[in-house]
């Protein structure tokens, strides 16, 4: 029998003192008169950067922007340049590298944590390895100082380390937050995430000011910020005030959403562990913020299940449907004609089930009972 509601990805909905608080800044912006890297903007990445442990927040139109600029400033211009990414993840992390002509070489991934595998990163390395971007995938953290140490041994120079925190708002690895521990992080408060927008929305934060310093400069066309002249190049990258609104008030109750998705991610492993589905491992001394909650189960039934809780009015995702050696097959001047094992064989087979922290509890039993009973079926 088919389910008389719908249980969504994601659901946006927010409570009546929420409403209220966003009309009340709204109407401060409106009464101003100033709508972009403003005054709650500035409120913001105060609030963000305090919230995370960093020295300092840069925001930005959207993460895509915000890699975009961080890279051209670490690179400088120079396209000889290689930038090392997990070739699972998503596609805005190299769309936002080749707009600005600079290489990208992938790296295959864990089988078990979908994390970018260490010693493939250190096979990777060349002489024009300029940054190292690890993802913190569905929130799950890949270990930074590891790499940094094995780098500092191996190679005895300056490699660049850029956090893909855009999955990991307030995920930790021994009680340090996500975002803390490379030479800069980028998050994106994407709707769909953890902290999210009202619209697209981005932000850099990190220990080094004068790197936050350029990143100021650069977001606003290179300007210097007092006089009517070119510093860097640059580019109109800024955040507007709305989604200061929304993000500053939506980070209050981060923690207490986290919780939740935690909640709703035990209620499926316990119901769901006694079937033939494999879950992400969580890294040793890691605290994930749950961003995605994905299973793996055989790639022969895995679009017959998907299609079986979609008739049943549960979507869901697949996250990611090919790695992205796939999707930049005649676009990238990479590594493209490496095999990726892992990547492959986890894209053919992941499912992505709900998990919003405005879920019902029951919800998510109901998920995991309509899987149940597709496998007893079966």
């Amino acid at each position: 029998m088919q389910n008389n509601f719908k249980i969504k990805k994601n659901i946006f909905e927010y409570s009546r003192k929420e409403i209220f608080n966003f009309q009340n800044h709204l109407r401060k912006v409106l009464k101003n008169g100033r709508f972009i890297n403003s005054i709650l903007v500035k409120q913001f990445e105060k609030n963000f950067s305090t919230i995370i442990g960093t020295k300092g927040a840069v925001s930005f139109s959207s993460a895509s922007t915000a890699t975009s600029a961080l890279i051209d400033i670490i690179c400088n211009g120079n396209l000889k340049n290689e930038i090392i990414i997990p070739v699972f993840s998503p596609v805005p992390v190299v769309q936002s590298i080749l707009n600005y002509k600079y290489k990208v070489r992938f790296v295959d991934i864990n089988p078990y944590n979908f994390l970018i595998e260490e010693q493939k990163i250190l096979r990777a390395i060349n002489k024009n390895t300029k940054v190292i971007m690890p993802v913190h995938l569905f929130g799950n953290i890949f270990n930074i100082n590891s790499l940094k140490s094995k780098i500092y041994k191996k190679f005895k120079r300056k490699i660049f380390i850029i956090e893909d925190a855009s999955q990991a708002h307030l995920s930790s690895y021994k009680g340090i937050n996500a975002g803390c521990f490379g030479d800069a992080a980028i998050f994106s408060f994407y709707p769909t995430k953890n902290l999210g927008a009202f619209g697209d929305a981005g932000a850099i934060v990190s220990n080094n000011k004068k790197l936050l310093e350029k990143l100021k400069i650069y977001r606003n066309y290179g300007l210097h910020p007092s006089k009517f002249q070119l510093i860097i190049s640059g580019n109109n990258f800024r955040m507007d005030e709305l989604q200061a609104i929304f993000l500053i008030e939506k980070l209050k109750s981060l923690k207490k959403e986290n919780i939740r998705r935690k909640k709703i991610s035990k209620i499926y492993k316990q119901a769901l562990i006694n079937l033939p589905i494999e879950f992400q491992q969580i890294s040793k001394n890691t605290s994930t913020n749950w961003h995605v909650f994905s299973i793996l189960v055989n790639k022969n039934i895995r679009n017959n299940l998907v299609s079986y809780l979609n008739k049943k009015n549960i979507e869901t995702a697949i996250y990611y449907q090919k790695p992205l050696s796939k999707i930049f097959k005649y676009k990238v001047n990479a590594n493209i004609s490496e095999n990726f094992i892992n990547a492959e064989d986890i894209s053919k087979r992941i499912i992505c089930l709900p998990i919003d922290p405005k879920m019902k509890i029951s919800s998510a039993k109901s998920v995991a009972n309509i899987i149940k009973k597709y496998f007893n079926e079966k």
